[in-house]
């Protein structure tokens, strides 16, 4: 990350420049969801008008997250103090996936502190013993940790010992009266898996799952992954990160990816040739200039 953080010198002075000049998003919304790879093939039914972008999203009301502070420093992050709503959005996991880990023990892969070693991690004396009687097969266990879930929601799951998917940080979250998108931002780092427990967890798969939750039927949804080069997601990732979906939930669930967009054609097309930002320094100073 550091220089490169793709968040601070993509994310933020991308949209930062799109909202500063169209907070409403009409000028550039429609045409940015159409970029994507994936657009024209998928069946999501994502019309060319999706509506303006809900207002709070382009105000200066969110904190900065502790990564982003520890990324920037004091000093620049000072000078940034907060970011639009639209950035950094936490949202909790999903219900199902979180239900068929505690149903299906035997799938948790538990986290290395030290690969090269392979030394597991350890946690704190509660937690470690109910995961380890989890693992190990115990049905008290596993019915105390489906009865906290029920009873907590996947809102309240945060730091939970039964939690085995944490919350989604999304890089910028876009949303009308009748579309949401997650966007993942990207600079030339993979995609990855994003779930300690379960490395097989595709982060953009993921994003759609959790996407598609906070939409709650009320809405359309997609995700789109900004990056500097082209992604795509191998086929077995589909089946590999969502085992507790039938085929044909998958198949809907991956009409909802609208693929890749490279940043250089936003910065070219959406932006009037914006010249993106080499490190933290001139990221920050961009951004300071929409203000």
């Amino acid at each position: 990350m550091g220089e490169n953080n793709s968040s601070v010198t993509r994310v933020w002075p991308v949209f930062d420049h799109l909202f500063k000049n169209d907070p409403s998003g009409a000028e550039w919304f429609p045409q940015l969801l159409r970029m994507g790879s994936e657009f024209a093939s998928a069946s999501h039914g994502i019309d060319d008008e999706p509506g303006p972008l809900l207002p709070h999203l382009a105000q200066f009301d969110r904190n900065l997250p502790g990564l982003s502070k520890k990324v920037l420093g004091s000093t620049r992050s000072a000078q940034i103090a907060r970011i639009r709503n639209a950035f950094e959005s936490d949202i909790p996991p999903s219900e199902e996936f979180l239900r068929w880990l505690l149903e299906n023990p035997e799938r948790l892969e538990w986290p290395l502190k030290d690969r090269r070693k392979k030394v597991k991690r350890t946690y704190g004396d509660l937690t470690q013993q109910l995961r380890m009687r989890l693992v190990s097969g115990d049905r008290d266990c596993r019915n105390e940790a489906l009865i906290e879930l029920d009873a907590f929601g996947v809102a309240g799951s945060r730091m939970k010992w039964w939690a085995f998917e944490g919350f989604t940080s999304v890089d910028c979250r876009l949303e009308t009266d009748k579309l949401l998108v997650l966007i993942e931002g990207k600079r030339n780092e993979p995609v990855s898996s994003s779930t300690e427990w379960f490395s097989r967890r595709n982060q953009v798969i993921r994003n759609l799952e959790v996407a598609r939750a906070l939409s709650g039927g009320n809405k359309n949804y997609a995700v789109l992954v900004c990056a500097e080069n082209d992604v795509t997601l191998e086929e077995e990732s589909w089946a590999d990160s969502l085992p507790h979906m039938t085929e044909f939930e998958r198949g809907d669930l991956r009409s909802h990816f609208l693929g890749c967009v490279k940043w250089s054609a936003i910065a070219k097309e959406l932006c009037g040739n914006l010249r993106l930002p080499d490190n933290l320094d001139d990221a920050v100073k961009l951004c300071l200039s929409y203000r």
